[in-house]
């Protein structure tokens, strides 16, 4: 039992710490990000509170820095970085990035539609190379996980004689992320 505990604690670790040694290269390169800077307004969400910024704009390979952490100029000029660990999310130009925690992994989704079902994704990361998706539901605190580009979904066709139509259901095998992720068990059905 010990062994199997320590396994998956070394094994969540080496996954945060390629995040972290991610993150710790790109800052020590700041100064090159700052040489084309844009930074735009934006809001920060701290805790309960959100405090309206500057927030410097990723571009080109390094937009995958949006899922790391958040760079800001603060009223004073000086610059301040945000890590995933550090705040709840923040916004800038429309585009929201709310945190999120798997196991010991922390980063930011990208909220990409509000509705009955709130969609985000998250593009590939040093620690998970897979683009996801999120679907968060209202009636649930939990975030279902898609992998759109793995083969976890299953097409089943329903034929129905008297209705003379078919009808297509979607099964995922599912992705665990941790007990704050489900599994998507039917995603969608369609008449055809």
């Amino acid at each position: 039992m010990l062994i199997v505990f320590l396994a998956l604690f070394v094994f969540s670790s080496v996954h945060a710490d390629e995040n972290d040694n991610y993150i710790e290269r790109e800052i020590s390169n700041i100064n090159k990000l700052l040489e084309n800077a844009k930074f735009v307004k934006g809001v920060l969400f701290i805790d309960n509170d959100s405090v309206e910024t500057n927030i410097l704009v990723f571009k080109g390979t390094h937009k995958l820095n949006n899922s790391l952490f958040c760079v800001c100029k603060m009223n004073n000029n000086s610059i301040k970085i945000y890590r995933a660990k550090e705040i709840e999310g923040y916004k800038f130009d429309g585009k929201y990035y709310k945190k999120h925690i798997s196991g010991e992994t922390h980063f930011f989704i990208l909220k990409i539609s509000s509705g009955k079902i709130d969609l985000y994704e998250r593009n590939d990361i040093p620690s998970d190379k897979r683009f996801l998706y999120y679907l968060k539901l209202p009636s649930s605190d939990n975030l279902f996980v898609i992998s759109p580009f793995d083969k976890n979904i299953t097409e089943y066709k329903v034929s129905d004689k008297s209705a003379n139509s078919t009808t297509s259901v979607y099964v995922s095998k599912g992705i665990d992320q941790n007990s704050k992720c489900l599994s998507l068990n039917i995603l969608v059905t369609v008449k055809v």
